[in-house]
This record gives structure tokens, sequence and C-alpha cells, in this order.
């Protein structure tokens, strides 16, 4: 049986497909299970998708980019694992509970890694994170998805300055009203090679003469690498006591932002002079664009989000898991990665202005 398969290779219980399995496991076995990842080509989802293609899970990959944004995807199953799912980029795939359902016919795994930093043309925060959610989450209880696991974001709730994440949060109610088995992962901002937070951090030490950081940087970040999140996921999967459960994940190490900020700049050599800003004027440079973004058709969200009023309102709170909650990866028996040691922290050192190794002879 799919079962007795899965437990002789070690799979998880929720990637015990209905259809039997063929191999000796890994990516080049089939393990009967079949998984929809949404935002698979998003910063989460391609370790995601990586993570579930390692146990030869089949994926359904819905993809709204030409073949360059999609193709590395491919590599993450064997021959004829990985279905792409071309949509209009105009919206009316996240727009049609119909298609969603479509999509999810079939598939043991429902996985939402949707969102937005930013209000575009196309889409809102709200629509992303609360309609679309609840969308998803409609149509794999429709479906009768065994298991759905949601994405939503450290430090979410309903009095939280940010509307990102006050709307993450209205998205994890509006999932488990839709979906009460559903397992929400709540990661803390994630670094890895195409991360938002170091990345970010570098172009502007790079771009500028001056260092702008918010308020002084005293706010408390908690960062978590990527493939940590993707191994919570599996874990996740692999216990189906964690369904309708929740988990907060966080690395090992709280910083301050200036301290993450002196970190980067000190790993690629660019010493800078940091002038705080107050979050108000942050608000207000951001007005502009704010306006602007939301009634032009043409991408112009593409900003710094560290420039952003959104991220002026988050730092408002520290993005620390709480004294005394339960650390989501010590509970699922992920070890943690330290962000700015080896691997994990490679890719930022690649951003120094003369090569790799400046810096690091005769000093």
């Amino acid at each position: 049986s799919a079962r007795a398969f899965a437990q002789e290779r070690g799979l998880a219980p929720s990637l015990q497909g209905a259809e039997g399995g063929v191999g000796s496991g890994g990516r080049s076995s089939a393990s009967g299970a079949t998984a929809l990842v949404l935002g698979s080509t998003g910063f989460a989802g391609r370790y995601l998708v990586n993570a579930l293609g390692r146990t030869g899970t089949r994926l359904v990959l819905p993809v709204r980019h030409n073949e360059n944004h999609s193709q590395h995807l491919r590599l993450m199953g064997d021959l004829g694992q990985v279905s792409l799912r071309h949509y209009d980029c105009g919206g009316d795939f996240l727009r049609k509970p119909e298609e969603l359902r479509r999509l999810a016919a079939g598939c043991d795994i429902v996985v939402n890694a949707v969102g937005r930093d930013y209000d575009t043309h196309h889409f809102r925060m709200r629509e992303v994170h609360v309609d679309f959610a609840r969308n998803v989450a409609a149509a794999a209880a429709a479906e009768g998805a065994g298991r759905l696991v949601h994405l939503s974001a450290l430090g979410a709730g309903p009095e939280s300055s940010s509307e990102r994440l006050r709307t993450k949060w209205e998205g994890e109610e509006a999932v488990r009203e839709a979906f009460p088995g559903a397992t929400v992962l709540r990661p803390a901002p994630m670094t890895g090679v195409e991360d938002r937070l170091l990345n970010n951090l570098a172009v502007q030490t790079l771009l500028y003469p001056f260092m702008p950081v918010v308020e002084g940087g005293h706010a408390r970040l908690q960062p978590v690498y990527v493939a940590d999140v993707a191994q919570a996921l599996m874990a996740c999967l692999g216990d189906d006591a964690t369904a309708g459960r929740s988990y907060d994940l966080a690395g090992p190490d709280v910083f301050s932002l200036r301290e993450l900020t002196d970190w980067v700049q000190d790993t690629i050599r660019e010493p800078r002079r940091g002038v705080p800003v107050p979050a108000a004027a942050l608000r207000l440079f951001d007005q502009p664009r704010q306006w602007l973004v939301k009634r032009a058709p043409m991408l112009l969200g593409t900003t710094n989000l560290m420039l952003t009023a959104d991220w002026a309102d988050t730092l408002e709170q520290d993005l620390v898991v709480e004294d005394g909650g339960e650390d989501g990866l010590d509970a699922l028996g992920v070890a943690k990665t330290a962000v700015h040691k080896g691997l994990a922290a490679e890719f930022v050192r690649f951003w120094r202005q003369g090569g790799y190794d400046v810096g690091t002879e005769g000093t």
C-alpha cells in the first residue's frame, strides 16, 4: 500500500498518497502524494517546492511568469513530477474560486505561500492575504485535501500598526474558518539568497552616502533562515498532530535593526554613518509612491521595501518570539541556523564592491 511504501522509506504521513509509490525514496521516486503549492516562484515558495520534491511528491505549481522565471522549479522534481500551470497575470486566477478548486482537485496537500509587501494596481494586500487565502482554504476543503499549510508572518495581529501584519492575521482567521485543520506557519523576516532584508540593507549601504535608520534602529528582529522554514513545513507534514496548530518560526539570535545594519556593513566592507530617520518622515516620503502605485498599471512597486510606510509601521513592534511563547522550530525539532554565520550569510559577502576577497588581506 502507499502507506506501507511511505513508512518503509521514512516519508511523512501526509506524503503518503492514495495511489501508492515506486522507487527507493527521494527525489527520483514517486511517493504517490500530490501537492499544490501557491506562490512557488516567490522567495519562500521555491524552498518549499524543493523540500517537497525531495520526497518524490508530485507538484502542481501555478505560475504567472514566463518560462525564464519558473524553469528552475522543473529541476526540483524528477521527469513528469512537476506540472507548471500558467495563468493570467491580470489576476483572474486569484479572483476565481472555481479555478482554485480545479487546481486543488486530486491534491493531498495544499500550501499557500502567496503574499504581498505593498499594494499594487492589480492586487491589494487585503485581497491577497484575506480573500485569496479564504478561497484557497475553501478549495482545499471542498476537494478533500488532507493537509493545508498556510504561511502568515510573525507579529501578525489585529492591533498591529502594519497593514500587512493586520491582513495576515485576518487571513489566518479566514483560513481557520474554511479549513479548521490548517497548519499556520508564522516566520520572522526570512533571510537567504533572494531575501528582502539583508539584501535591501546592502543595497541601501551602497546607494546612499549615509544609512537611513528608522527610529534609530531600536526595533528588535529575530530573522529566520528560509531553508529552516522549508524544514518546518516538512516537519508539519510528517506529524498529523500539527494539524490545526500555529507555529512561530524564528532564528536563534535577536538583533536590533541597527545591529543587523552594522553587521551587513562590516561584512561588505562598506562602513556608513547611520542617520536616524523618524518613522513619520518615512511615511510622508512614501505617500507619493503609495498614491501612484495603486493607480498606475505599470510595475512601480519595486522600491526598497525598507523605505515604505508599512515598514515604518512594522517596526513599531518587535518581530521576535514573545517571552514564554512556544518557538515553532524547537517544537518541530528543526535545528536553527544562525543567519549571520557560515553558508547562510554567504550571499551577503558577494555585495563587496572590490570583489569577494576585498579586505581579507593586509588588514
